[in-house]
């Protein structure tokens, strides 16, 4: 269908495909401003966890927004849990509502199950405002990191080892490729970022040992 414009306009059969169609718009948006303005983005989390900038990485599907919850209720803030963007070393979230089985949405604060708006997954799927998880906003001011987490899933308890330079660039540069189409500029950023930050991988399940390793690094 076109209005008088000869504008296509896309019909949707609900409500919420038209929010999630136009969650995306936004979203794409601030990734094309991001990058004209030269950041670049990576699949991660983002937590500040008493004055530590964590930034947890890997494919969608591996723990990052498990772990960043953990660490949510141990006195962090999340600032995302799929897309930070990087330039010049720093690092800041962009901010998105974190998707959550319906069951794992019992387990939040009070104020973080009043803003969940369900979603027509199967199984069912809540979108959480990550802001009312905590009682203080989460911290959106680009800063420099102090820990990159890369996140190898596994059925053992979580095992810490240090991650080597060529390991962060080429995983965070895979993942990475749909949202950063500058390879050069993204290999560059991720090459300060592994020089300037503690760069660690956890390897097994991402549970409560796991918060309870990447704490420890705190």
């Amino acid at each position: 269908m076109s209005d008088r414009a000869g504008v296509r306009r896309q019909e949707f059969d609900s409500a919420w495909a038209r929010a999630e169609h136009a969650y995306a718009m936004v979203h794409r948006t601030m990734m094309d401003r991001a990058s004209a303005e030269g950041w670049v983005g990576i699949r991660a989390a983002q937590v500040d966890l008493r004055g530590t900038r964590i930034l947890i990485a890997g494919p969608p599907g591996t723990g990052k927004t498990t772990l960043a919850l953990g660490l949510a209720a141990r006195g962090g803030t999340i600032g995302s849990d799929e897309v930070v963007l990087l330039r010049e070393g720093h690092a800041v979230a962009l901010p998105r509502r974190l998707r959550l089985l319906h069951d794992a949405t019992t387990h939040l604060p009070e104020r973080a199950r009043e803003s969940a708006v369900e979603l027509p997954y199967a199984p069912p799927v809540d979108a959480v405002d990550p802001g009312r998880l905590t009682p203080s906003p989460p911290l959106v001011a680009p800063r420099v990191p102090e820990l990159l987490v890369l996140l190898t899933p596994g059925t053992h308890d979580p095992i810490v080892t240090e991650a080597s330079p060529l390991q962060v660039i080429a995983e965070l540069s895979t993942g990475a490729a749909p949202m950063s189409p500058d390879r050069g500029k993204l290999i560059g950023e991720l090459s300060r970022l592994q020089r300037n930050v503690r760069c660690v991988r956890l390897t097994g399940r991402a549970d409560d040992h796991g918060v309870d390793a990447l704490e420890s690094l705190v």
